[in-house]
């Protein structure tokens, strides 16, 4: 999981170093294609960590399982320490999913528009001929605003899940079957 949020993480920054879905710096269409191609690559990848958050409970509960730790523990483990914390990663997954969404809708409509706008670099602002256009960009740009405050929020969750299921540890007081080796219930590896 960590090497595949590493790759999600190295890829949104080239993302971002490239403007992301901000025109400022598009000077061809063609820099539109690299972008929309950078999107799909972090979307793929983004799909595997959501894949694996999303089977998470059921990945945990057999492999607890398997190495023999008590049903009753594996229960109370996964009453207590995954539900809010699989919530909010989730939560902030459908966020992310959402925000590519409306930034490809925003590259989209800079793509299709080609020549009718324009960066302005003295204000600041994308100026378009056309104001159908500009609403249609400023309403998608609204919609990243409120899904960026939305995914602070879901970020700020998240790390507050974290905090509280540090009582995780409490759960070690070590309800693993007697016959078994004493090594830690929340090593796993995929195979």
């Amino acid at each position: 999981m960590m090497a595949m949020a590493g790759r999600d993480r190295k890829l949104t920054d080239t993302f971002i170093g490239t403007g992301g879905f901000n025109p400022q710096n598009i000077a061809e269409i063609n820099e539109i294609d690299s972008r929309f191609q950078l999107v799909d690559k972090i979307t793929e990848m983004s799909s595997n960590s959501e894949a694996f958050v999303h089977d998470a409970p059921a990945t945990l509960r057999k492999r607890m399982t398997d190495r023999d730790v008590s049903p009753e523990y594996v229960e109370r483990f996964l009453a207590q320490g995954l539900p809010s914390f699989h919530i909010d990663l989730t939560s902030k997954f459908a966020v992310s999913i959402e925000n590519r969404s409306k930034g490809r809708e925003i590259l989209t409509r800079l793509k299709a528009d080609w020549g009718a706008w324009e960066y302005d670099d003295e204000y600041n602002v994308v100026r378009f001929r056309n104001d159908e256009t500009r609403k249609t960009y400023n309403a998608l740009n609204s919609e990243i605003d409120r899904l960026a405050d939305h995914a602070r929020k879901a970020t700020r969750d998240l790390i507050e899940a974290q905090r509280n299921n540090g009582g995780l540890a409490n759960l070690a007081e070590s309800k693993r079957h007697p016959a078994r080796d004493a090594s830690p219930v929340y090593s796993f590896k995929n195979k």
